[in-house]
């Protein structure tokens, strides 16, 4: 129970489990593995790629409790996200120069929320509706200085294919 049970925490307590009976089941010639990495979460993605760099047996079976845009599965439901960060000139409120970094990202804030709006359209039968979100918008320290960089990051959480989204 508890903050992303359902997300990933659950179907890793699933996946353990089914693991657990499937290694009951009869003799294996290649015993069954288990690989659990918390890749998505961290948005890096490098607990499978170095799995999958090195040398391995092959694989024959393979159930993602969250997938991924990797190529393992043929249906790729799961998660896109996307980071912009944009360098700005670091200076005093009172003196701005032609450089406003935030109000010139408004543009891409609005973009962002036309794409979002669009993507929460999507829907499948099985899977339900597309959740997506602008999860971070974060610049300056100080009320009154320009920053040197914005960042700007969201979400969605897909159930169609990854290229209908992008």
């Amino acid at each position: 129970t508890g903050r992303g049970s359902v997300d990933m925490k659950g179907p890793l307590a699933g996946s353990i489990d089914a693991f657990l009976r499937l290694c009951k089941t009869r003799t294996w010639t290649v015993p069954p593995a288990l690989l659990i990495t918390g890749d998505e979460e961290a948005n890096g993605f490098v607990g499978i790629k170095t799995f999958l760099d090195k040398p391995h047996p092959e694989i024959l079976f393979c159930i993602n409790g969250e997938p991924t845009n990797l190529h393992i599965g043929s249906h790729l439901y799961g998660v896109i996200g996307y980071r912009v960060i944009r360098a700005g000139n670091v200076g005093h409120s009172a003196f701005p120069e032609k450089n406003l970094l935030i109000e010139d990202a408004l543009p891409l804030l609005n973009a962002v929320k036309k794409f979002l709006h669009a993507a929460r359209a999507v829907s499948e039968k099985k899977f339900g509706i597309t959740r997506g979100v602008l999860t971070i918008v974060h610049s300056g320290e100080k009320d009154n200085q320009l920053p040197s960089e914005l960042l700007v990051s969201w979400n969605i959480r897909t159930v169609k294919t990854h290229t209908l989204y992008q």
